[in-house]
């Protein structure tokens, strides 16, 4: 792996966890035992860094492995129906959105329960914290709402702003 892959991967690790606005480029650079001048060198400034964590988005993870996906969103934008809706809503009718505010309004009850929502939301968020850990297995401990392994419990809980 590249230095320059070193310093977007512990750049992506460190923001996540400290936030954007809480580590500077010399914290990353003092994580990966490297000079600060050597950090600038790839990337002149915070932006660029961003910027080159940013272009490595478009990925999808197969096989445990990050997969770029740039070609098949350029073969969607050259299709030209990026964003164009695929289906004429105002006349099929309601959605399970409509339910849900119908639910929540007592006037009508949803197609698929909450106790089924709420599993799949649980399922989906869990699934998005193990893509953090490729090519490891995570444990999760339903009763106590945790998984066995430690390093993955600090993406349940988060540090909200005081109002």
């Amino acid at each position: 792996m590249t230095t320059k892959q070193k310093i977007i991967n512990q750049a992506i690790e460190s923001y996540n966890t400290y936030g954007l606005t809480n580590i500077t480029s010399r914290d990353i650079a003092k994580l990966l035992n490297i000079s600060p001048g050597n950090l600038d060198y790839h990337f002149k400034n915070k932006e660029a860094l961003l910027k080159a964590i940013y272009e490595q988005l478009p990925k999808k993870i197969e096989n445990g492995k990050y997969i770029n996906i740039s070609s098949e969103i350029e073969t969607i934008s050259k299709a030209n129906n990026l964003g164009k809706p695929i289906r004429n809503y105002t006349l099929e009718g309601p959605k399970h959105y409509h339910q849900f505010i119908d639910a929540c309004l007592g006037k009508d009850i949803c197609s698929a329960p909450f106790s089924y929502a709420a599993r799949l939301t649980e399922t989906i968020l869990l699934g998005v914290i193990a893509g953090r850990f490729p090519n490891k297995i995570l444990h999760w401990d339903n009763k106590n709402a945790k998984f066995a392994e430690e390093e993955a419990n600090k993406f349940l809980q988060a540090n909200y702003r005081k109002f």
